[in-house]
């Protein structure tokens, strides 16, 4: 601890002291001698009767701004508050916290990007595709057109998808459920058409009959959502609107088939 005064004393000041010299009345003596004035300690969590200092030297009326806070002194935490810490340097660049700041934060520098959507839709996709390729080809191709109208976002981009949606969902039925004349019953003893063009159906009864409980009514519910969707989507392209909705309809009802296929195609890995 460095001691300082407001003028220069005729007498010397005593060497800096170390806590011996604070109990040391000779030393004291000799720092009052100077010009010092001595108050005795007061008790900072039992140090004083803990007997490991004496009294201390009265700071300074107006000391260094760096001197050592008077013991038990209020903080001004305003101050406090608008001081800066002291960056901690980067050991690997050898250099002291001084001399390395951190980088700058830019308000414009984008957020971390986190898992999206987009990566679930393209897991699914891609095992939904290999199934596709596999065992119908015919419905692979058709979602390639499917997504290649959408994409063009032409005037006739719509129908074209839609066409090509439809022929995907009747290629996936003729593999899972071949047409035939008549009806079958589904999974209630309700009989439903099987022709080619009923390929609603013929899912409904592939979807019944592989799956149980929720599983299976939640499969169903898709699947009826897709073809009002699909339903939908024509009745709109019949009736010439091309507006922005038309465009939303599309998309929704392009990821609602690959849903529905890639529930078909974890349907075709189960036991009979």
């Amino acid at each position: 601890m460095t001691l300082r005064t407001q003028h220069t004393p005729a007498v010397p000041w005593p060497a800096s002291p170390t806590l011996e010299d604070l109990g040391d009345p000779e030393w004291l003596a000799a720092y009052e001698a100077a010009g010092g004035h001595v108050r005795p300690a007061r008790s900072v969590r039992g140090v004083e009767q803990a007997g490991l200092v004496g009294p201390l030297v009265e700071p300074l009326s107006k000391p260094n701004p760096n001197f050592l806070r008077r013991i038990g002194q209020p903080i001004d935490l305003a101050r406090a508050a608008s001081v800066r810490p002291t960056p901690v340097a980067d050991e690997g660049a050898g250099g002291t916290p001084e001399q390395i700041a951190p980088p700058p934060v830019s308000a414009s520098e984008p957020a971390p990007a986190s898992p999206g959507a987009d990566e679930v839709v393209a897991a699914m996709q891609e095992r939904t595709s290999a199934w596709l390729s596999v065992f119908c080809p015919t419905a692979a191709s058709a979602m390639e057109g499917a997504q290649a109208a959408i994409l063009r976002a032409e005037s006739e981009s719509a129908a074209h998808a839609a066409t090509s949606l439809r022929r995907a969902l009747s290629s996936v039925a003729d593999y899972v459920e071949p047409p035939g004349e008549g009806t079958r019953l589904d999974h209630t003893g309700t009989p439903r058409g099987v022709r080619a063009d009923q390929y609603k159906n013929r899912l409904h009864l592939y979807l019944g009959r592989k799956l149980n409980g929720e599983v299976r009514k939640l499969a169903l519910i898709e699947l009826e959502l897709t073809d009002q969707r699909l339903k939908a989507l024509i009745g709109a392209i019949g009736k010439a609107v091309h507006a922005e909705s038309t465009r939303e309809d599309i998309e929704l009802l392009y990821l609602t088939c690959w849903s529905l296929v890639a529930r078909i195609a974890a349907c075709a890995e189960l036991p009979a």
